[in-house]
């Protein structure tokens, strides 16, 4: 973990890591201190697996109300699409996007939690999502630029068609609380995996299956008001960096450094990479491998995921 350690600017902000199964809402999360070892990552995921399979953990969450409370209503959730945008001691707001294939409603709930007080839900959000073919939805994808304060949206069908949604929403703090508003929707002829925003909000990362269970990796240079996650319509920088595995999965740690969460033998190792400049534009065009950042993590059911959180310190 030392190695990751000496990419995070951990002067101006602090690092979170998250670890959660796919398909549920059951998670945890720590700080990444300057003392985080294997050893603490290891035991995270023993805890977590006995609560997610066996409703049983000693692992100490982060969030451990938003957690029970989410359980309790039944507020169907998965760890991909949880976003915890303010962390702290006494208050922790996170926001949840679920989708309903069957009635193509986009919904997004705000969960505030206060310390010794009850988690409090909001819907902030309700919208129907054009259907683009015919069939249910069924992979969406969401991912949040915090610079700018935008929620990516994205929703396909797990066919041959290459129709994909990209709805873009805004979401502002105002004096009464907080308000979501769709700014954009564009349809894409392309099919992706993953889709994550650097924390900078500089570049965006995603990832397209291609054959023999691979995935390429992509690096698109974000250009606004304009942006558009269609390479056909966009002169923005785009490059492919490199191929993974179509089980792995990808975290940007800054616009020039990226984990590699990979899968092989019912276990997970993390690996990071830098990226490197080319040109005189300074373009960045090529990812190396710099080496491993922990090993033999269990995955039995392929469908553990980490992401790294970065929030930006309160002086």
């Amino acid at each position: 973990m030392s190695l990751l350690l000496e990419y995070l600017n951990q002067k101006d902000y602090e690092y979170y890591l998250g670890v959660g199964y796919a398909d549920s809402c059951v998670s945890t999360m720590v700080k990444i201190e300057s003392d985080f070892r294997v050893e603490n990552m290891l035991t995270i995921v023993q805890s977590l697996h006995g609560l997610h399979f066996y409703k049983q953990s000693k692992v100490i969450m982060h969030e451990p109300a938003v957690i029970r409370a989410l359980q309790a209503q039944d507020i169907r959730c998965s760890f991909g699409n949880m976003h915890p945008v303010l962390i702290g001691l006494d208050l922790n707001v996170t926001i949840i996007v679920n989708f309903d294939s069957t009635t193509n409603q986009l919904t997004i709930v705000v969960a505030q939690s206060v310390r010794n007080q009850p988690t409090h839900f909001r819907y902030f959000y309700r919208d129907q999502v054009s259907r683009l073919v015919s069939g249910y939805t069924d992979i969406f994808l969401t991912t949040i630029d915090m610079g700018r304060g935008l929620l990516h949206f994205v929703h396909q069908n797990n066919n041959d068609s290459l129709h994909t949604g990209h709805e873009v929403l805004q979401i502002k703090t105002i004096d009464s609380g907080m308000r979501i508003m769709k700014i954009r929707s564009e349809e894409i002829h392309m099919k992706f995996s993953q889709l994550l925003m650097d924390p900078s909000g500089t570049y965006a990362f995603y990832t397209v299956p291609e054959k023999n269970k691979q995935q390429s990796v992509y690096q698109m240079k974000v250009d606004y008001p304009n942006f558009t996650l269609d390479a056909q319509k966009t002169s923005q920088e785009k490059a492919k960096i490199f191929a993974v595995n179509q089980d792995d999965r990808i975290l940007p740690v800054d616009r020039n450094a990226l984990v590699v969460w990979k899968f092989a033998g019912e276990k997970r190792s993390a690996w990071l990479y830098e990226g490197s400049c080319t040109g005189s534009s300074q373009r960045k065009k090529s990812f190396h491998q710099i080496g491993c950042i922990l090993s033999g993590i269990n995955d039995p059911t392929g469908r553990l995921s980490i992401k790294i959180h970065r929030i930006r310190r309160h002086l």
